[in-house]
């Protein structure tokens, strides 16, 4: 819904430009999702005292696995830590509802997890793009496409089916 005062023309473009921080967003933490887990990392493995032959037939097993995960690049490792570096000029408030939405939780959870509709909360979301915005434009250090190509596609692919729905 246009404001009085403001050219829909202006209210498209901000609206892009949103879209594609929440983009770059996304594509920053699917990096970080990515990322390959250390040792003190990884959930603790649970044994039984009285399943000797059973624990061996685990570990047999799951050496032969190849792992399926796919290892960032170190530019998309870069660009995931400017974007985070950038997420740390919000405010508390603001950055937990951004990152919120670029993890895609609904905003009916949101809702009950910060007790506040989801208009309020929709505003709160693009005051914190904006100011986010502003961070990138001031550090100058974030490039446009910070996505590798087959990301960015799968990332357009799911939003437009998002908005056919």
């Amino acid at each position: 819904m246009p404001y009085k005062n403001e050219n829909p023309k202006m209210i498209g473009t901000e609206t892009a430009k949103l879209n594609e921080m929440r983009t770059h967003l996304e594509g920053a933490l699917t990096t970080l999702k990515l990322m390959p887990l250390g040792n003190k990392d990884q959930p603790l493995r649970v044994k039984s005292s009285w399943g000797g032959f059973h624990q061996t037939a685990v570990l047999s097993v799951s050496s032969h696995r190849r792992p399926l995960r796919h290892k960032p690049s170190p530019d998309e490792i870069n660009t995931m830590e400017q974007w985070l570096d950038a997420l740390l000029g919000l405010p508390d408030d603001e950055r937990r509802i951004v990152v919120a939405r670029a993890c895609r939780i609904p905003w009916r959870r949101l809702e009950e997890m910060n007790g506040r509709s989801h208009t309020t909360l929709r505003k709160v979301e693009r005051l914190g793009l904006l100011k986010l915005s502003a961070i990138i434009n001031d550090q100058g250090r974030v490039p446009p496409t910070g996505l590798s190509s087959m990301r960015s596609r799968r990332l357009t692919e799911s939003s437009s089916r998002q908005k056919l729905s």
